[in-house]
């Protein structure tokens, strides 16, 4: 192999890694803006004592849904407004369901209401990579509870 074709393997290396790194950033909202932002943020977390995630309410649906109703897309708005405040925060959207049922139906339905949930927080202007939807299916049930408090989606700090 020539010196040229050695330099331009190398380039070509290099330029790939830049490409790749731009969009690892790209992907993950790292802009000059968003580090500025994570910064502010965490004086006001500090300032403010908000280290927690609020802790509005969880999301109950009926049984074999996972259609928000009109309480429970007041309780998603809580959790957007904040949301919005902090724009560098990432949540995880847990969708869990009660007993009934075989463990992939229960695990496909937990998975419908994480993602009805997160749906409906894209179409309020949250960013889908700032969610991850999670279905635990029946695996983690409240202890002691109804079978309509474990019919639930949790938002959590990633």
């Amino acid at each position: 192999m020539t010196m040229i074709e050695r330099f331009l393997k190398a380039n070509y290396f290099i330029g790939y890694c830049i490409i790749a790194i731009c969009l690892c950033i790209q992907l993950l909202g790292c802009t000059k803006n968003a580090f500025q932002s994570m910064n502010e943020e965490k004086w006001i977390v500090q300032k403010n004592n908000l280290s927690a995630m609020p802790a509005f309410s969880s999301i109950y649906f009926a049984t074999a849904s996972y259609q928000l109703n009109d309480q429970n897309k007041q309780i998603v708005h809580a959790y957007i407004d904040w949301l919005k405040q902090f724009p560098s925060i990432t949540v995880i959207i847990e969708g869990h369901c009660d007993a009934r049922g075989n463990t992939d139906y229960n695990l496909e339905l937990g998975d419908r209401r994480a993602r009805a949930v997160m749906a409906y927080m894209i179409s309020h202007g949250i960013h889908p990579y700032r969610m991850i939807p999670m279905s635990y299916g029946e695996s983690q049930p409240l202890e002691g509870a109804h079978y309509s408090k474990n019919r639930r989606v949790v938002l959590g700090r990633r």
